[in-house]
């Protein structure tokens, strides 16, 4: 496979991104809180700065901060430790908290768009029991096209509370509050596929996995994976051969993208990209190859995003768990 020029990518994509004041990314993750911040100068990359630190505790099982205080003091000191000035915040949170729906509707004006995306936000099933915050957003312009794409996100209305809760708590503005693999797409442009290619970024986490397929630069399927006891789960260390644990987990990762792809009547995948804290897990990356046949990845973050004049700290390595983090801080400042 021929090497990648990953500092020349990210130079293209930079300037197609960067123009706005700068955004922290912050990951709450199982066991980890991660930030991000992009300082740019005039346009460009001028420093990347990431901290991290241990969570105080793990989430709840529905996705959302049962102790705003706590995670909010951790928060607070990790950015102080970390010397971040950045006020403006967004955070994400996990898909698998979320209902999330691939929309198909034929060209139309926007008014009828948002009839028709109105008629299927009814048909929802929501848990009666709780109220939701509901948003959709085309995948890509209609272009002529004969339809449009859309995805209609729905998260318990508590979950995104308990987040912008924790951001003001620890003295942060909360700029959005983002679904992790929607956030993702902003890895995309610095991909370089070219417009025929159909590129796959995996997530892995410590307790989902989220998916994200781009077709032509534009984002066109959405997924999660849910990772624990009697599924596929992350297997921490090393390993003479391949953890069970492992084989299940690329199985999922292979079903679940798929049966989408089939069913779409879509080209297949061209090439997969992994990232996330268990994307370096032994053997996962040649048991994703070996099933979706196509050249696959690690994801390299923080080697995207290393200056002339510095800023990442050395001993991070390739850094895939830091792709969430970088994809929510090349948000820009509203």
């Amino acid at each position: 496979m021929p090497a990648v020029n990953w500092k020349q990518r990210f130079s293209a994509a930079a300037r197609r991104l960067f123009g706005q004041r700068s955004v922290l990314g912050i990951e709450l993750s199982p066991d980890t809180i991660r930030v991000v911040e992009i300082c740019r100068d005039r346009g460009e990359v001028g420093s990347v700065r990431v901290c991290s630190a241990a969570m105080p505790q793990p989430l709840a099982p529905d996705g959302s901060i049962d102790d705003v205080d706590a995670i909010a003091n951790s928060l607070r000191q990790l950015l102080e430790r970390g010397s971040l000035r950045v006020r403006a915040a967004t955070v994400a949170v996990p898909a698998s908290a979320c209902v999330l729906r691939r929309l198909s509707i034929p060209s139309c004006g926007r008014r009828e768009l948002e009839r028709r995306v109105q008629v299927e936000i009814d048909k929802l099933e929501l848990d009666g029991d709780c109220d939701w915050s509901i948003d959709w957003s085309l995948l890509r312009p209609g272009g002529g096209a004969t339809q449009q794409h859309a995805l209609l996100v729905a998260v318990p209305t508590d979950v995104v509370r308990s987040y912008a809760a924790c951001l003001r708590e620890a003295d942060l503005l909360p700029v959005a509050i983002e679904v992790d693999v929607v956030a993702l797409e902003r890895l995309v442009p610095f991909l370089g596929s070219t417009p025929t290619k159909v590129a796959a970024i995996v997530d892995v986490g410590a307790t989902s996995c989220s998916l994200l397929v781009a077709r032509d630069g534009a984002a066109a399927f959405h997924g999660s994976i849910a990772l624990g006891p009697g599924s596929a789960s992350v297997v921490r260390g090393d390993s003479p051969s391949v953890d069970p644990g492992v084989i299940d987990l690329a199985d999922a990762i292979h079903q679940a993208i798929g049966f989408f792809w089939r069913g779409d009547g879509e080209d297949a995948i061209d090439e997969v990209w992994l990232c996330g804290e268990g994307a370096l897990q032994p053997g996962l990356l040649r048991q994703v190859e070996m099933r979706m046949r196509a050249p696959t990845q690690i994801l390299p973050p923080l080697g995207l995003l290393a200056p002339p004049h510095g800023g990442v700290r050395e001993g991070f390595g390739q850094g895939p768990e830091w792709a969430l983090a970088l994809a929510l801080a090349l948000r820009e400042g509203e």
